[in-house]
């Protein structure tokens, strides 16, 4: 915006320096005065826009420059022009550049086919190729539906990569993807500025800082309603992610642009678009600091924005004279990695200064007195020393050492030693250490001691750890409510000594430990009537924990002498406009009473009393859920409530192939919807082959999609990336939130994956895509091959879901729980598990518990034999696909469990039994070793051959019983709204659908 819009917080920055900072120079001038760049630098491009009168630019225009930028425009409904507002129409402050494209579709469906993109250019007139470049500019997106999850290039520096020659190479590109603003690199891979999503129709304020001796950039996002920094990412390389690796790498900037071509942003509005380059002497380096020691002194710095070398000198008084000791160092001296002076007299105190360097001049720092002594003591040891246990690896967390510069670890397998070093150069910036490929049978012994430059100091006292294996937790937990007290039992754990009883009065926990016992059977007499608690049990023993097992529930009660036990066998159904409940006879009762809430934890109020064994509620509100207990009763009184029942009657539209329901395709129903009804609408769908593309757009949610049978009821489509290009290939895409899918199979039927015999391979052809918030999946077949499952954003939980893929077949950004579910590899070839997007804000991503990972022949094998035909996107089928008839190993060991495919995604397997067709390995970094300081990887309890926590990466962690039992569906979907998707409940049925 212009830079009126600042006033106020450029009050409270006035006379701060800037330089290398995320906020913006703050300054106010009246609209149409010229901008200013900051003191220091030449400005290349420096636009407001303010009175502009150029004609816009459209596809049909002649003349095709505006405002002195090149403008292309290839789609019917886009342009570029000046904009005073927003579509929204609210007023912007002052004119702007409007880049405007509607012709991209998206999932509502309101935006044109998909063809066409704007895109404005500017030269620099200017081939910038060394020192610092600083881009800034406002920006302002606004997207159909308040979506502006993806689809614009919001800035792109372009120019030659180690040729005088090149023009259009990209030197760094910054685009607009899954609503957050983040840079991508030559393999499409993006990294998050923004944490957080982006507003619709707000203002930001981008900052790029592109270093082009180092080629690394700095990046800041501002939300300009507030001044606030919303997002911040430095160091980062450029488009290309090798520059600089090679000797005589160059790289050269000459012009700036910006673009669409998404599916989902319409525009772009961008203002006071700057591109300048530095002309001064860098800042002076800050935070000076050093210790000495025997004739040496060690000394480090932070960085100086714009610098490109340092030097050090030194001096016997605070003005000098100096004289250099070193210079040329490409980098600031790290107190893990100081720089050195030798030499020197103990006792004299000496005054060095580091200069800061760049083509255009130096800037010293502020002198800093050093003693060298011989007398100096070497640090003490790492204090409050934390071990913890995992399997085959060990965690180690201490305090730092103020003097320290590194730390040093030692590892023995015996008291007496030998020890052997671990690491001797941990920096003393990290205060922690993962030591892993240990032998799970054997136990540890560690000490820690720090180092400075007088020396190595005293080692920390004994440390010992035994990396276990996990025991396995103990089984078929069952509870008992009675007066005041609950009896609990269970099955043991082999290896177990003592079991540990935990309560919570919240599902999911945390859970507090209220007592232990050696047997199998606790009683908890400290119980409330009335109050539900949650419980769980885990095993120990000497050197070994389990996980928790699964809750139960249960609510102590002081029924009568002789009064009935509490009904069991219940069976819940729903309809339009009623909900019937079954359960079987409890021996001994006369009738029984019926209540109903409207939340699980209630209160429960009587609805209705029965002699029967059913009863049919039609005093509902379709699209509303209910919660039910039955109690049974006699001339003692009543007995205990039976577990409560969920059930939400709603309109229910049937959709059958034969002609029979109100549709014969799944598309037909969804689109009889109305857009933006919050209340619940099923879908059910009878059995039948139904190959149709289904999009479930982001207006039409809370739709449940119910099959009539799980492997009878098939949605099936075709749409492949290699004959679709830019397309979204997913057979169905569910966007509306609140919205289910269970008891049916979904796939892509596009064949073969790869090329298979002269047959081109289709490539990415996804099953289901999702891309919604609190969304449930039960009783579900996904096949597939490449890219199967696509969670884009939003909270999702899978429970008993069947998938099958080849290559990263659960992918993207969303937050999903898989429990108890099977994952099948069907590749010939070696691929990967999962692809995950998540990025740095994601305490879990995806969380898979009790799963079971395998490998074979796809489903698909039968569908194809009979329906593909050579020449469609359903090929024929070709032997050289079957794993049992080509003798496929299902243990050969070419499969990884992830690959980020953004630095930040985030996996967890707690409890899974693995095939052995994983490398040992586990984990790739997708070939870059930076994913390996940000992917969050995780195992607790892997069984089978292919589980093998010895030899997995050492970036991917071995989880403690702590953090596997962290990891409930309760607490990991939880969210800020207590959503707990266990408690879904069933949905309607056509009256014809439901039992006796």
């Amino acid at each position: 915006m212009k830079k009126m819009w600042h006033i106020a917080l450029s009050a409270l920055v006035a006379g701060a320096s800037f330089s290398g900072t995320g906020i913006h120079g703050l300054t106010a001038s009246a609209a149409g005065e010229e901008l200013t760049v900051p003191p220091g630098n030449t400005a290349f491009i420096n636009d407001s826009f303010n009175g502009v009168t150029d004609p816009p630019v459209t596809s049909t225009s002649t003349v095709k420059t505006f405002a002195g930028y090149t403008a292309s425009v290839t789609g019917p409904n886009g342009s570029v022009s000046i904009a005073a507002s927003g579509k929204d129409g609210v007023p912007f402050p002052s004119e702007a550049l409007l880049i405007r494209d509607e012709d991209g579709s998206n999932a509502s469906g309101t935006v044109g086919s998909g063809a066409g993109a704007t895109s404005v250019t500017k030269g620099l007139g200017s081939r910038i190729s060394d020192g610092i470049v600083t881009v800034e500019q406002d920006m302002y997106f606004y997207g159909p539906n308040n979506d502006i999850s993806r689809g614009r290039n919001v800035l792109k520096l372009t120019g030659g990569v180690n040729s005088q020659a090149n023009t259009s190479d990209t030197i760094i590109q910054v685009d607009l993807k899954g609503g957050k603003i983040a840079w991508t690199d030559t393999g499409g891979i993006y990294t998050n500025i923004t944490p957080a999503n982006l507003t619709n129709a707000a203002w930001y304020h981008l900052k790029a800082v592109i270093n082009l001796n180092t080629f690394k950039a700095d990046y800041y996002v501002t939300n300009l309603s507030d001044g606030s920094v919303v997002g911040e990412l430095r160091e980062q390389p450029f488009y290309n992610r090798t520059l600089g690796s090679q000797a005589g790498d160059t790289a050269a900037i000459t012009a700036f642009g910006a673009s669409t071509g998404g599916t989902t942003a319409e525009n772009i509005v961008l203002d006071n678009i700057q591109v300048y380059k530095l002309n001064a002497p860098p800042d002076a380096p800050s935070g000076l600091t050093g210790i000495g020691g025997d004739r040496q002194i060690a000394l480090s710095w932070s960085p100086a924005p714009n610098a490109v070398t340092y030097d050090v000198l030194r001096g016997e008084s605070a003005s000098g004279p100096f004289v250099k000791v070193a210079e040329g160092l490409t980098r600031a001296a790290a107190s893990s990695d100081p720089f050195r002076d030798g030499g020197l007299i103990n006792g004299q105190t000496y005054y060095y200064v580091v200069r800061a360097v760049n083509p255009f001049g130096a800037t010293d720092s502020a002198p800093c007195a050093i003693t060298p002594s011989g007398e100096r003591p070497a640090p003490v040891p790492p204090q409050n020393i934390n071990v913890e246990a995992r399997e085959s690896a060990v965690m180690l967390k201490w305090d730092a050492v103020p003097d320290a510069a590194t730390y040093t670890l030692k590892r023995a397998i015996s008291p007496e030693g030998p020890f052997a070093v671990v690491s001797s150069v941990i920096p003393n910036t990290q205060t922690s250490y993962y030591d892993t490929g240990l032998d799970a049978a054997a136990t540890y012994y560690y000490t820690l001691s720090s180092t400075n430059i007088a020396g190595t100091g005293d080692e920390s006292q004994l440390l010992t750890a035994n990396p276990s294996v996990p025991l396995t937790e103990p089984a078929d937990l069952r509870a008992v409510p009675g007066s005041k007290r609950v009896d609990l039992s269970w099955t043991g754990s082999p290896g177990a000594a003592v079991y540990q009883v935990k309560r919570s009065t919240g599902s999911g926990g945390p859970y507090t430990v209220i007592g232990s016992t050696y047997g199998t059977s606790y009683r908890d007499t400290g119980a409330v009537d009335g109050q539900t608690y949650y419980y769980v049990v885990s095993a120990e023993n000497v050197s070994a924990r389990s996980m928790n097992t699964l809750q139960v529930r249960a609510v102590p009660y002081t029924a009568p002498k002789g009064a009935p036990a509490a009904p069991t066998g219940t069976v819940t159904e729903a309809a339009y406009g009623q909900i019937v409940l079954h359960w079987d006879a409890v021996r001994d009762a006369s009738e029984y009473t019926i209540k109903r809430a409207s939340s699980y934890n209630g209160p429960y109020t009587t609805i209705a009393s029965t002699k029967r064994t059913s009863f049919k509620d039609t005093k509902v509100t379709n699209g509303s859920t209910y919660y039910y207990m039955i109690t049974a009763k006699n001339r003692y009184g009543a007995g205990p409530a039976s577990e409560p029942l969920i059930a939400t009657p709603s309109r229910v539209i049937v959709v059958a192939k034969d002609g029979t329901g109100d549709f014969t395709t799944v598309q037909a129903a969804i689109d009889s919807v109305p857009q933006n009804r919050q209340e619940r609408t099923v879908i059910y769908i009878k059995k039948g082959i139904y190959k149709e593309k289904v999009i479930a757009p982001v207006d039409k949610p809370n739709l449940s999609f119910v099959g009539e049978s799980r492997s009878g009821v098939v949605i099936t489509y075709d749409m492949n990336v290699t004959y679709h290009p830019g397309l979204q290939t997913a057979t169905f895409e569910l966007r509306g939130a609140g919205s289910t899918i269970e008891n049916m199979t979904i796939q892509n039927s596009a064949f073969p994956n790869k090329d298979t015999n002269g047959v081109k391979g289709v490539g990415q052809a996804l099953a289901l895509y999702v891309s919604g918030d609190r969304m449930v999946f039960r009783e579900l077949n996904l096949y597939g091959f490449q890219d199967t499952l696509y969670v884009e954003k939003g909270r999702q939980y899978f429970s008993s879901l069947y998938i099958e893929g080849t290559v990263d077949y659960i992918y993207g950004n969303g937050f999903a729980y898989f429990d108890r579910s099977e994952m099948k590899h069907v590749g010939t070839f070696g691929g990967y598990t999962t692809a995950a997007s998540h990025d740095q804000t994601a305490v879990n991503g995806y969380v898979f518990y009790q799963a079971k990972k395998t490998r074979g022949t796809t489903s698909l094998k039968p569908y194809i034999q009979q329906y593909g035909k050579a020449g469609t996107y359903t090929g024929a089928w070709d032997d050289t696909w079957d794993l049992e008839l080509q003798g496929v190993s299902k243990s050969n060991s070419t499969v990884y469990l992830g690959r980020p495919w953004r630095p930040y995604g985030n996996v967890k397997f707690v409890d899974t039994w693995m095939d052995a067709h994983f490398y040992a390995a586990g984990w790739h970094n997708w070939g870059k070793v930076e994913n390996e300081t940000t992917a969050v990887y995780g195992e607790y309890g892997s069984t089978g051959p292919g589980a093998n926590a010895q030899a997995r990466v050492p970036w991917s962690k071995q989880m403690t019983t702590e953090e596997a039992n962290a990891l409930t569906v309760q607490r990991v979907l939880g969210g800020q709204d207590g959503w707990d998707p266990t408690l879904t409940g069933v949905f309607a049925k056509p009256p014809a659908a439901l039992g006796d």
